[in-house]
């Protein structure tokens, strides 16, 4: 996987910072998500793209984009308030996806 890279330096910035395992950033044991990741937050938490999930589990799983997104909703996105201070972010980076995912209510600028 591309970040695997990734996951070893978070390892090695965890050690050398002699980091608790409470201070250090969760990464999903999930490798399917692996290429989802898009970066890392100021406070240094994971940041991975939802859209980019989806589609890696698709690939990974061999399913319907349907079925990832329950499944990514159902396993990943509930568990989310248990993960502690570190938790990952997941973020929704394209504008058509948030429309859809949570409609197009008309919105007023005034």
């Amino acid at each position: 996987m591309v970040n695997e890279k990734l996951r070893k330096a978070m390892a090695n910035y965890c050690e050398d910072n002699a980091l608790e395992e409470s201070e250090q950033p969760l990464i999903f044991d999930n490798h399917a998500y692996d290429n989802s990741i898009v970066g890392i937050s100021n406070d240094g938490r994971i940041v991975y793209d939802y859209s980019s999930m989806v589609q890696e589990f698709m690939n990974d799983e061999d399913c319907s984009e349907e079925e990832a997104i329950e499944w990514i909703e159902y396993n990943t996105m509930r568990s989310l308030p248990y993960a502690g201070a570190m938790g990952p972010i997941i973020i929704t980076s394209n504008v058509e996806d948030i429309l859809e995912r949570y409609g197009e209510e008309e919105c007023s600028n005034e």
